[in-house]
């Protein structure tokens, strides 16, 4: 029978279709995978700059970490040393008024000690008067301790106050009228005192040219 289709062309046919739908399928699934991997990438582009930003967070925070350890451990440092200060400074100010104290129990004592000298020249005197000068011996000198402490002290308060004391001195050297008090020190502070009133007659002639007030305008206003 013409025009009558073969039972080998339907199946081919058939065939032809199903693999034709096999391959839109397949195309479909590589498709979706390619989106799928295009997503992953994104997602891990995402994910790379949150890592690097997270990475920066944290090198940041580990720097401020080390810089507040340090600056919390100088802060502890300077509360211990100005603690220890304040400890220092109360067993100054306790020797201090201790020593305050013994001093003006020193100047008490020398105080006595003058009025028995005196006491003993006057009663050295009454003996004279009644015995003769030939008859009346010498009193016997003062303990040797005396002046082998007194000489200890005089050094201390040398060694500790020599320099401030020359200092004071050369002052009130320069600063004197004319400087007459220059010649009265000792050599070796004449002429630290000249220098120090050749300074200050500069410092005064310096201030007097700043002050000095400037002359009228030669055309007054209104001329």
């Amino acid at each position: 029978m013409e025009g009558a289709i073969s039972p080998d062309a339907e199946q081919l046919r058939a065939t032809l279709a199903a693999l034709e739908q096999e391959l839109e399928r397949a195309h479909t699934r590589l498709h979706e995978g390619h989106e799928e991997i295009a997503e992953l990438e994104q997602r891990k582009a995402e994910a790379a700059g949150s890592i690097a930003v997270a990475e920066r967070a944290i090198d940041e925070l580990e720097q401020r970490l080390v810089e507040q350890r340090e600056a919390l451990a100088r802060i502890e440092q300077l509360n211990q040393a100005q603690r220890q200060l304040a400890v220092h400074i109360g067993e100054r100010d306790a020797a201090a008024n201790e020593l305050a104290d013994a001093v003006a129990q020193l100047l008490a004592e020398l105080d006595e000690l003058v009025a028995a000298r005196e006491t003993v020249a006057a009663a050295q005197d009454a003996v004279r008067t009644l015995a003769g000068r030939s008859g009346a011996s010498d009193p016997p000198p003062e303990p040797p301790t005396l002046q082998e402490n007194w000489g200890r002290l005089i050094e201390r308060i040398g060694n500790d106050l020599g320099s401030a004391l020359e200092n004071d001195l050369v002052e009130a050297a320069a600063r004197s009228p004319l400087g007459d008090a220059i010649n009265d020190l000792p050599v070796h502070l004449r002429t630290l005192a000249t220098e120090r009133r050749r300074a200050l007659f500069k410092e005064s002639r310096k201030d007097e040219a700043t002050t000095i007030p400037a002359p009228p305008s030669s055309n007054p206003r209104g001329r």
